[in-house]
């Protein structure tokens, strides 16, 4: 699956629980690994194993979590607003706020951006044990 749809997956599993719980489990979660991994800052793994939460093959992790001298001023600023709305609300209700788009996943024929495959493969899972504990199985939620 893409990052971008990494991202819905998690806001909607947060927002099927919000309903029945008054904070989520998973959007408690997510709050605290996202500030573990600010105060760990980028390439730490603390940051690692957070982005691991929205990552299903070794090049999205890239893409979170190394930020390339030559990529898009906007992949940088994405990767910044994966972090933060996972600090600022713990019911991460601000991952749909399209200030994540698309292009995290890249543009096809783009040098600076170039698309990440979607297809999971993680056969060893090394970016599986990467997640925090409590991250590791994010349900589907059909919406």
């Amino acid at each position: 699956m893409s990052i971008l749809k990494n991202l819905k997956k998690v806001h909607a599993a947060v927002v099927a629980q919000n309903t029945t719980n008054d904070l989520s489990p998973i959007g408690t979660a997510i709050n605290r690994a996202a500030m573990a991994a600010m105060f760990g800052g980028l390439g730490s793994n603390d940051w690692n194993s957070y982005m691991a939460t929205f990552a299903d093959n070794e090049e999205q992790l890239q893409r979170l979590t190394v930020r390339d001298a030559n990529e898009e001023p906007y992949i940088t600023q994405m990767r910044a607003y994966i972090l933060v709305n996972g600090c600022c609300d713990i019911g991460t209700n601000a991952f749909m706020n399209n200030k994540v788009d698309e292009k995290i996943d890249g543009i096809a024929g783009s040098n600076k951006n170039p698309p990440v495959p979607d297809a999971p493969n993680d056969p060893n899972g090394k970016i599986a044990n990467l997640r925090p504990a409590d991250l590791k199985s994010i349900p589907d939620v059909n919406v």
